[in-house]
């Protein structure tokens, strides 16, 4: 996205626009909604997320999630980690900028990997990563993730947070994993010497307080997309990075939201997935 002349909001105003708007995590609310109404099962869900994670495009995930049986799936999946041949839209097959190193020998030992240890089920990701306990901690569900080829600890992090806000599975997040990774950190700087000018905190510091701050600036809000809870770590990190990027001229509120349905539309006449989610997005 290129560098944008538009009015620079206050993190408070913002992140109360984002959290609205749903344009907070747009896709959660879509997939949330798909679980509540039947229109993906959870074994659906469980096998569309590991490709999520894995290529970073909601597009290329329906399209692989669509195969419903394992040996399709792995077919869809090595396709797209090879990219030799034209995806089913005529294109290459797309990854998320988040993902954009999953690539050439690294996109191949991700799947080699991946398919060695799951080849009956790719379901199996998520039950390993979630393990057997009544509750478990972002720590243990990253340290599992990260047990896997290419699996580093920024996309352990979001597949506890889907795992949570998504699948309804019990995750503690502690203040020093979810902040854990350097744009949130910065953001919380920012917004420290915003405030008190001649403060110099440290980083953790700034953390502390940033964090502290935002839950009871936006306490009165429940967390999207269940709704079930307050405002928390999660949501707090999610604002702070979008409003780096604000700032910086590169986020308006609702950029994320038209950015995936137009990756979803470019699928929909090959992936039923792609516009189940599209009809349930915000």
């Amino acid at each position: 996205m290129a560098v944008r002349n538009y009015p620079r909001l206050p993190i408070e105003v913002f992140g109360r626009q984002l959290i609205e708007s749903e344009d907070l995590d747009p896709l959660y609310v879509a997939l949330n909604s798909c679980r509540r109404q039947g229109r993906m099962s959870r074994n659906h869900l469980k096998r569309w997320m590991l490709a999520y994670w894995t290529f970073y495009h909601a597009g290329v995930a329906s399209y692989i999630s669509d195969a419903d049986c394992s040996e399709a799936y792995w077919e869809r999946w090595n396709a797209a980690a090879v990219n030799e041949v034209e995806s089913p839209i005529g294109s290459r097959w797309p990854r998320g900028s988040e993902r954009r190193h999953m690539r050439g020998a690294a996109a191949i030992s991700c799947w080699k990997d991946l398919r060695e240890r799951y080849p009956l089920e790719p379901t199996r990701f998520v039950d390993h990563v979630v393990g057997d306990e009544e509750t478990r901690t972002c720590e243990q569900v990253m340290e599992r993730v990260g047990s896997h080829s290419q699996f580093g600890p920024w996309i352990g992090f979001k597949v506890a947070d889907m795992l949570e806000r998504i699948m309804g599975y019990p995750i503690d997040f502690s203040l020093s994993t979810v902040f854990f990774f350097r744009d949130p950190k910065k953001a919380a700087l920012r917004y420290a010497k915003e405030t008190f000018p001649d403060w110099k905190p440290t980083e953790k510091e700034a953390v502390d307080w940033a964090s502290k701050t935002l839950l009871e600036k936006f306490s009165d809000m429940m967390a999207p997309p269940a709704r079930d809870r307050k405002i928390g770590l999660q949501e707090v990190e999610t604002v702070l990075c979008k409003w780096k990027s604000h700032l910086n001229g590169h986020y308006v509120v609702g950029w994320d939201t038209n950015e995936i349905k137009d990756g979803l539309a470019d699928w929909a006449l090959v992936s039923p997935t792609s516009v189940t989610l599209w009809d349930t997005m915000p």
